[in-house]
């Protein structure tokens, strides 16, 4: 109820400033560049043309980068603008005082809404998972400890699906590596990717746009060297480059690593 009153306040305030403005905006014209209301520092001030700034009786807010324009607050609004702030200075302690008196009553339910939070959350990612996997078709693989990765046209998630050529990859079972070759834009980076991706989404809870039946190992390892690095001013060829790279992957390489 305070806060309403006060509002009304500053509402009528604010339209008896306006209307004072209006007023010399008629009266004062040709002392003005501009027939416009403006704000600087939070007061209501009219332009006035720099040789009648001592003629146009007011305090001088701000000047136009020119020279040509000063932005006054007149003396006969200045009464009404003080009260106007007055008010508006009580309308944050009000604000203020509200919301404390609003957290002090949150607070005592802080436990319940903290813990509903958290499954609210939960549900919402559940949900946002299950969503995700009906826009790509996607299916939950089999899940095993052993390094063994058998996808059954696994198809990359931010490629278009009408525009997706899925590939079948195998790894970890009778081989543990393997080499892809062919031409440019044959689509090896993109198995590459699609392999790596897949894995990654197994290991948080996703379901994979792969068909059923794939399966997907849990690596405490995921380490990767896709793309060209050459640098001039670090003078690395494009092989030196990924050179590097593989000696910083050998070097950190442990148990249960997906390369």
């Amino acid at each position: 109820d305070e806060l309403a009153s006060i509002r009304k306040k500053i509402k009528t305030l604010d339209n008896q400033v306006r209307a004072k403005m209006q007023e010399l905006l008629q009266t004062k014209a040709k002392m003005l560049n501009e027939s416009l209301i403006v704000i600087r520092n939070d007061r209501m001030c009219l332009c006035v043309k720099s040789e009648y700034k001592h003629v146009l009786k007011g305090i001088i807010h701000d000047e136009s980068s020119s020279g040509s324009t000063v932005y006054i607050e007149p003396y006969s609004a200045l009464e009404i603008s003080n009260r106007l702030v007055g008010y508006k200075e009580d309308e944050k302690r009000e604000i203020n005082k509200i919301l404390n008196e609003l957290s002090q009553f949150v607070w005592a339910y802080y436990e319940e809404i903290r813990t509903n939070y958290e499954n609210l959350t939960i549900l919402d990612v559940i949900y946002a998972k299950a969503k995700y996997a009906i826009y790509h078709n996607a299916y939950k693989p089999e899940v095993n400890d052993m390094g063994i990765i058998d996808l059954k046209l696994a198809r990359h998630p931010l490629i278009p699906q009408d525009r997706c050529v899925p590939i079948n990859v195998k790894l970890g079972d009778a081989y543990q590596a393997i080499i892809i070759t062919g031409p440019n834009t044959g689509g090896k980076t993109v198995a590459l990717k699609t392999t790596g991706l897949l894995t990654l989404m197994t290991q948080c809870g996703l379901l994979i746009p792969a068909n059923e039946g794939s399966k997907v190992a849990i690596f405490k390892q995921i380490l990767a060297d896709i793309g060209d690095e050459q640098s001039i001013e670090q003078s690395l060829s494009s092989f030196s480059a990924h050179m590097t790279k593989v000696i910083k992957i050998l070097n950190n390489l442990g148990h249960k690593a997906l390369v």
